[in-house]
């Protein structure tokens, strides 16, 4: 009896764990693009109810000193394409501190900030040929206030990192890069990327 006790105890274990095998199994196959979408309709949904027009209307002027910091929530439109060609940064600045910029600008836009749409409308941001070989650690758009976490990178960062969260980027062209199209070294939420092509960089189209 007490073999067949065991033998039915060892029946039960396999049938529980076939039962779990399954259910994962159907966790695995349910389409993922369903949730997805309305994550994604979510964000949209936040970002449209709260800035339903353009709050700020960006051209080459804004780039033209360095990077464009977004620090203020809002919905930052392009009205022309951008090529991205600062001068060199040979000192801090208020605007751009050491750290995180004693590497010079790595990136031609940073969002800082929580609730935030950029919209490309259709049009080019991208590095310089002259800036792509002198700046060789960039990204179009860096989605933090740093390009690396405190204690790592080849030089001294803040230990206070600003993300992008709920965070909307869609609508255009991000070209020539020495690294990436888009970077981020900290701890993004609710971060979109939508109708957007990524060309002409070196490592990654996207580095998250």
């Amino acid at each position: 009896m007490s073999g067949l006790s065991s033998i039915n105890s060892r029946i039960s274990s396999l049938s529980r764990s076939l039962q779990v095998q399954k259910n994962n199994l159907k966790s695995i196959n349910s389409d993922p693009s369903k949730s997805g979408e309305q994550q994604a309709e979510r964000i949209r949904n936040t970002l449209t109810g709260k800035f339903p027009t353009p709050t700020h209307h960006l051209n080459s002027a804004f780039f033209k000193n360095g990077t464009y910091r977004i620090r203020t929530p809002g919905y930052y439109i392009l009205d022309e394409d951008i090529v991205f060609d600062p001068p060199e940064l040979q000192a801090p600045t208020h605007l751009y501190a050491f750290p995180p910029y004693q590497l010079g600008f790595f990136a031609a836009v940073t969002i800082e900030t929580n609730n935030v749409i950029l919209d490309l409308n259709g049009h080019c941001i991208r590095q310089s040929k002259r800036h792509a070989l002198l700046q060789r650690f960039f990204a179009v758009v860096e989605l933090s206030s740093q390009p690396f976490n405190s204690g790592m990178g080849p030089s001294s960062f803040n230990s206070q990192m600003k993300a992008a969260n709920t965070c909307w980027v869609k609508n255009g062209y991000l070209g020539l890069s020495s690294h990436h199209g888009f970077h981020n070294a900290g701890r993004l939420h609710d971060v979109l990327l939508e109708d957007l092509h990524i060309f002409d960089f070196e490592v990654a189209g996207i580095h998250l």
